[in-house]
């Protein structure tokens, strides 16, 4: 779990943004394939996420639109 936790809080840019630059989203892309390597379900993924953006103390509207983007397939490819 924690290698997961690890890619999730990679998968942020500086301004706790999701997968706006390559490396981004490489590691977005490698926490999905970690979550489903370690049995992680979907809804427990979205939690991860969830509580590393509230760990930091962002307000619910800058977490609930980062979420969106987590559940957005499209997030997790470097082209289109």
């Amino acid at each position: 779990m924690k290698e997961l936790k690890r890619l999730i809080s990679g998968s942020y840019n500086g301004d706790n943004k999701f997968g706006i630059n390559e490396p981004d989203v490489q590691r977005a892309a490698e926490a999905l394939t970690e979550a489903n390597n370690q049995k992680v379900g979907f809804e427990e993924y979205l939690k991860l996420h969830e509580a590393h953006l509230s760990g930091k103390g962002l307000l619910p509207e800058h977490i609930n639109e980062q979420l969106k983007k987590v559940k957005d397939v499209k997030s997790y490819f470097l082209k289109d």
